[in-house]
């Protein structure tokens, strides 16, 4: 007989499913690939208390989006040019008072094929995570971090007829940040006021979770329309860390994140910001040319420092990280 951890719901065939399972790490999680999923909803209510800035938000609209990507022809069709993914949405509940204490939308890619030994199992963009205000200091954004791992597995390895969790050594995990010396002085007094947290705390806080900055030079393509390209951003990644990310699981990557869950299925090529990225990448990996992993902890208090005195020639975080050649 065929165990399970997970709970499941179908919304139909066209349209999703649910998970319920408590993770690994104690959280009861509740994760949907359906737009029409009221988890959704719980989602973006937490989600919309948790971040004020413009260019780094998405609309309920563009989650549904998202999200029906997972189904129907829009799927196969993403799926022939890229492989199989799953854009998820999740939460965590209380499970005494059933209130949404942390949530998190990714998306996941199992990781490229390999001609030699296969160490990586997936790679997955943590698009957006969260804590409720008055479930913070409690550990639950290590928890959410750990947990996406298993969240991802249900999906596209069908985790869900095992009884056991998924292991979280052969994912790579990657996030976008605020680059503190990059983002507007504006903003950064914005999203500080709101969450109570500086920006170079909020990179020291993802360092002790084992985050570490691409030496790339990333920038976000517009979300819609009616947003801008986004250049104040660090691109991190932690997980299954090697002392350098190797170009072309980068490159497999970043490609399907910017196709999917940021341009929602629009032709790639066509968008400037996100095709010169993608081309870099390819060249790098043709080249096998590796990325350093940056370890913000060997001089975030001097640029830290630096910002506060005003430094005008400190640019970035990433490249004020770099060591002296």
């Amino acid at each position: 007989m065929i165990t399970s951890r997970y709970q499941t719901a179908s919304h139909g065939p066209d349209s999703g499913s649910d998970i319920a399972f408590q993770s690994a790490t104690g959280l009861h999680i509740h994760a949907t690939d359906s737009p029409d999923s009221p988890i959704l909803e719980t989602f973006y209510a937490g989600y919309d208390r948790a971040f004020v800035l413009a260019n780094e938000k998405e609309e309920l609209s563009g989650f549904r989006e998202c999200l029906a990507l997972n189904h129907g022809a829009a799927y196969e069709d993403l799926a022939r040019q890229y492989g199989l993914f799953r854009e998820i949405v999740a939460i965590a509940l209380d499970p005494e008072s059933g209130r949404c204490i942390a949530g998190a939308n990714l998306i996941a890619f199992p990781a490229r094929e390999r001609t030699g030994p296969q160490a990586l199992r997936a790679t997955i963009n943590l698009n957006y995570v969260f804590v409720a205000p008055e479930a913070r200091g409690q550990g639950h954004l290590r928890r959410m971090a750990t947990a996406v791992s298993e969240i991802a597995s249900a999906w596209l390895f069908n985790d869900a007829t095992s009884d056991q969790p998924p292991a979280h050594h052969d994912t790579l995990v990657f996030i976008e940040q605020n680059d503190p010396l990059r983002i507007s002085r504006a903003d950064a007094e914005k999203d500080t006021a709101h969450s109570g947290i500086g920006q170079f705390d909020r990179i020291r806080i993802w360092t002790a979770l084992g985050a570490r900055i691409i030496d790339f030079p990333y920038v976000q393509p517009p979300l819609s329309e009616q947003q801008s390209a986004d250049d104040s951003l660090l691109l991190s990644v932690y997980g299954a860390l090697p002392p350098r990310l190797d170009p072309c699981d980068f490159h497999h990557h970043l490609e399907r994140f910017f196709a999917i869950s940021v341009l929602k299925g629009r032709d790639l090529m066509q968008e400037p910001v996100a095709a010169s990225q993608v081309q870099l990448l390819e060249a790098a990996c043709q080249a096998q040319r590796p990325f350093a992993l940056l370890d913000p902890s060997t001089a975030l208090d001097e640029a830290e420092h630096a910002y506060a005195k005003n430094n005008a020639a400190i640019g970035s975080l990433r490249e004020f990280l770099r060591p002296e050649v």
